[in-house]
């Protein structure tokens, strides 16, 4: 019996590239399009161009480059966080805290992101954190290494990072990374350059209150994000 003999192969193909935004280019927006597709890898490796911008190339209607550097960076329609794999992605604002409760239990290197923030948390670390926070307050939006000259922590920060040095582990480096991580710290911007500084702000700065903190059940948002993943590929469960 040919399993195949009831369905259209190419009917189903067009089903994937139409729910992918790949049959006909959209003129939805890139949030829209974003949360259609589950999510936007975005990818560092400037061989052709950076992948983000080839994803939206390849779906959205007369797509240029600042117009995914505005949602994300000025407007946050769409903003970069950890979800597949623990890779960085761009989602939509209004899904963000589904994406983190979902995502949060996948395991990679060794632990989650989950874990790795109960295996860092101490007294020092958050207190580490508030110092950020206060110090970080009139800022508008700074790279890394601006953070820590304003810090005057450049020193350690190159004894630490460039230099491998453990010695200079500081709570505070721990801290940033533990903000980044919850949403605590966004970034704003990206610099002009082959592999795109990334220029943070404290949420409060970008116009957030405590948006990252939605009360979600972690198996509802799992099952969220599966249902979210199928649509994308035209299954609908």
């Amino acid at each position: 019996m040919d399993i195949h003999a009831d369905y259209d192969i190419n009917a189903l193909r067009n089903v994937i590239l139409s729910s992918q935004h790949l049959l006909e280019k959209s003129t939805d927006s890139i949030e829209k399009i974003v949360s259609d597709i589950c999510g936007l890898q975005y990818d560092p490796n400037p061989t052709i161009h950076l992948n983000q911008y080839m994803m939206l190339w390849n779906r959205k209607t007369d797509f240029k480059a600042e117009q995914l550097d505005i949602a994300a960076y000025k407007e946050f329609r769409v903003v970069e966080t950890w979800t597949f794999k623990r890779n960085m992605f761009f989602v939509p604002r209004e899904e963000y805290s589904l994406y983190r409760h979902a995502a949060k239990g996948i395991v990679r290197w060794g632990e989650s992101d989950e874990t790795w923030l109960q295996n860092g948390d101490s007294p020092e670390v958050r207190a580490a954190e508030e110092e950020l926070r206060e110090r970080l307050a009139d800022s508008e939006g700074l790279t890394l290494n601006q953070i820590w000259e304003k810090l005057d922590l450049a020193y350690e920060w190159h004894q630490y990072r460039r230099e491998h040095d453990r010695s200079f582990n500081l709570p505070i480096f721990r801290a940033f990374y533990r903000m980044c991580r919850r949403g605590d710290l966004l970034t704003c911007g990206r610099n002009p350059g082959t592999f795109r500084e990334p220029v943070y702000i404290l949420k409060e700065k970008a116009g957030f209150s405590d948006w990252t903190a939605d009360a979600v059940e972690e198996k509802q948002a799992v099952k969220w994000m599966v249902d979210k993943l199928t649509a994308s590929f035209g299954i609908n469960v």
